[in-house]
């Protein structure tokens, strides 16, 4: 494949309108005919139709996840009062605990045992314009099946653009995924994450750096 054709659905589509709105008023003098181009042509409205469908599901993608993380921090907010009012109460007991997905206490804080975070988390990263969504966790590319090894309470998120030497901390996330936005020009940028226990000192080690090419909205 030609080193001109971009491997950006978006940018190949601009690319290839301009190719067939400039080549085809030349049609004769390269001995060709508009049958020639007919193909190309069906390609090209395929693409362009299906990298506007495809930025508007990323679009919606990005709307549902920002909608789920806010729904359950309402969540959190109505719950946790409601929680901490009927796990101190005399009529609660321990078998009552587990049936309303409450943990037990335990019988001191010395009895406790130490959390130690070492295996990092692994990530898988999608981009849409204007952002990018970061998966993190044991099984980041299956959510259903994702979430949090015991002792950790959420992830650290950190970027930096390809070619930078260090990395920005983006954002502490609760739970994968995380929807990070992008500004500029179209980069490539580069994701790490670490565990984070109960404490900031509670880290695990740094995940494999990932890679992905996103750009701002107001870029594409």
């Amino acid at each position: 494949m030609p080193r001109i054709l971009s491997r950006n659905p978006g940018e190949l589509s601009t690319w290839l309108d301009r190719f067939i709105a400039n080549l085809e008023p030349h049609l004769a003098e390269f001995g060709m005919a508009a049958g020639d181009l007919a193909g190309l042509v069906t390609l090209r409205d395929e693409l362009a139709a299906a990298v506007v469908d495809c930025r508007k599901k990323k679009r919606e993608l990005a709307a549902l996840y920002g909608l789920q993380s806010t729904l359950r921090k309402a969540v959190m907010a109505d719950a946790s009062p409601i929680i901490a009012r009927i796990n101190h109460h005399p009529a609660m007991t321990d078998g009552l605990r587990p049936l309303l997905g409450l943990k037990r206490k335990n019988a001191s804080p010395e009895s406790r045992t130490p959390v130690t975070l070492l295996d990092p988390p692994s990530l898988y990263l999608e981009a849409w314009t204007g952002g990018v969504i970061v998966h993190f966790g044991p099984t980041p590319k299956n959510e259903r099946t994702n979430g949090k090894p015991d002792g950790v309470k959420g992830c650290n998120i950190y970027r930096k653009k390809a070619g930078d030497a260090d990395y920005q901390l983006v954002n502490f996330s609760t739970a994968s995924p995380y929807v990070d936005t992008i500004t500029g020009p179209a980069a490539d940028y580069v994701y790490m994450a670490r565990y984070r226990g109960t404490k900031t000192t509670e880290m695990s080690l740094e995940s494999t750096p990932a890679v992905i090419a996103a750009r701002g909205e107001q870029a594409a």
